[in-house]
């Protein structure tokens, strides 16, 4: 499964990630809060794992399955927001927005 990064971690609770720093693949989990200015999530605590702070200022980074992306853009678009097939462009290696690969 591809993970791409994500920017906006307020809306990460509850979903399997990948936490990434200085291009390395430093820990797969779940995460478990977020603060809404999407500067700090905590993973979930697991068998081998304690419940940690993850803090964007220090350098890490998210990286969500292309399926919760595309999730996203779906319920964006019933919501009414314009659409700018960030999926598209992310498959294609453009991606901007608040994720990229």
């Amino acid at each position: 499964m591809d993970f791409f990064k994500f920017d906006d971690w307020s809306t990460l609770e509850g979903l399997e990630v990948e936490i990434w720093r200085g291009g390395s693949l430093v820990r797969r989990c779940v995460i478990d809060a977020a603060t809404k200015d999407s500067s700090i999530v905590w993973s979930a605590a697991d068998a081998n794992n304690h419940r940690r702070l993850w803090d964007k200022a220090r350098g890490f980074e998210v990286r969500v399955p292309l399926v919760f992306i595309q999730r996203a853009e779906a319920q964006e678009r019933m919501e009414g927001r314009p659409g700018n097939e960030r999926c598209s462009q992310i498959q294609a290696g453009t991606g901007k927005n608040r994720f990229t690969h």
